[in-house]
């Protein structure tokens, strides 16, 4: 059986246990790349946002999975937000593909089938927020998807003290 990219409201009873939290490490070790991230915050951040989606069924937040063989092969994190022209966006603010699923075109099928969604939602925006080869992923994902603006950040505060270590010190079992 081939595996679907789909939003869900719980756990799959399918899904061995410790696959979310080994695919959420895998998201923080690939993605954090900098020195003022937070690691541990980060992946507690991130399961943090997948329970209250699941688990306590927070209005506005929305987890898409795609699973295989008990192991998480993809996730989404999204929200519908409203947009500096007033009209409703669906926000997908963290996307994961395990290496192996990456650019096979079911994972293609699951981005569309989001975006479906999010018209089916009465949104007039699709945004992905992404941080890493942003024109790739417009390939992948169509004509349409364009690079839309650049966040550019500055640290006001030291987040972590000198002396305390940068490293992911959550780690799943």
């Amino acid at each position: 059986m081939e595996p679907e990219f789909q939003r869900t409201t719980e756990i799959p009873p399918s899904l061995h246990k410790g696959a979310i939290e080994r695919a959420v490490h895998a998201f923080v070790v690939e993605t954090v790349t900098d020195e003022e991230t937070d690691p541990d915050g980060f992946y507690n951040q991130t399961i943090q946002r997948i329970a209250a989606a699941v688990i306590f069924k927070q209005p506005g937040q929305e987890f898409w999975l795609m699973h295989a063989y008990g192991e998480v092969s993809a996730y989404a994190l999204a929200t519908v937000q409203i947009a500096i022209d007033g009209r409703l966006c669906y926000w997908v603010a963290q996307t994961w593909v395990s290496p192996e699923w990456r650019g096979d075109p079911i994972v293609k099928k699951g981005f569309e089938k989001m975006k479906a969604y999010a018209t089916d939602i009465f949104c007039a925006h699709f945004v992905i927020v992404t941080t890493r080869d942003t024109e790739a992923f417009c390939r992948f994902l169509g004509p349409k998807m364009r690079p839309y603006a650049t966040i550019i950040k500055q640290e006001l505060s030291a987040a972590i003290p000198k002396g305390v270590p940068n490293g992911l010190h959550t780690r799943p079992n």
